[in-house]
């Protein structure tokens, strides 16, 4: 059980780091390894705007001001999730209601 938290704790952690602007993002970096590597030329923009950017709703140049605020977002829409889910397993094993 705690090793599942620690892992969603790492992920959220991850996801919001990944939405702030200029992070470094690992996928990049081995993508441009293995492209190198296999001949093809690699790229300078983000593996999320390489390869995702167009299927994604994202409009471009969109401001540093609303990154940060969709990260956080993000934050507290994951914090709200996991705080109801821990409340409702710990009302579970009480006997206690949430109060719905």
């Amino acid at each position: 059980m705690v090793r599942r938290r620690a892992c969603c704790l790492v992920a959220v952690v991850r996801a919001f780091y990944a939405e702030l602007p200029g992070s470094f993002c690992p996928l990049k970096t081995v993508d441009n390894r293995l492209r190198l590597a296999a001949g093809r030329s690699g790229y300078s923009d983000s593996f999320i705007a390489h390869y995702l950017l167009l299927l994604l709703v994202y409009p471009l140049g969109l401001a540093q001001a609303i990154q940060r605020l969709l990260a956080g977002m993000a934050a507290c829409i994951d914090t709200a999730v996991y705080g109801w889910l821990a409340a409702r397993r710990r009302c579970k094993r009480t006997g206690d209601s949430l109060g719905f």
